[in-house]
């Protein structure tokens, strides 16, 4: 299950937790190898909080679960450092 593509503007960030995902860099694996990351981890951040479109493309196996996170919080969070309300969810 592919959740976030290189290049495509953000809508979420997640934090998996169950599975594995696969992180690759499209055509550029010599630039950035490919890694696996698994429970605990957040994906998508720094393009949720900036806008900017994603870096990498993420995969993740049949056992994936993921909390998902709308870009809509980020954006409100960062305008609102004192509350950090975004990163508090990610608990």
């Amino acid at each position: 299950m592919q959740f976030c593509s290189e290049g495509v503007n953000p809508r979420e960030a997640f934090v998996i937790r169950n599975g594995q995902v696969k992180l690759t860099l499209n055509g550029g694996a010599h630039l950035y190898p490919t890694r696996l990351v698994g429970s605990g981890n957040v994906i998508g951040l720094p393009a949720a909080v900036s806008g900017e479109s994603y870096s990498l493309t993420a995969r993740g196996d049949e056992e994936l679960s993921a909390r998902f996170h709308s870009t809509t919080k980020a954006s409100q969070s960062t305008a609102d450092p004192a509350s950090m309300r975004f990163f508090n969810t990610l608990r």
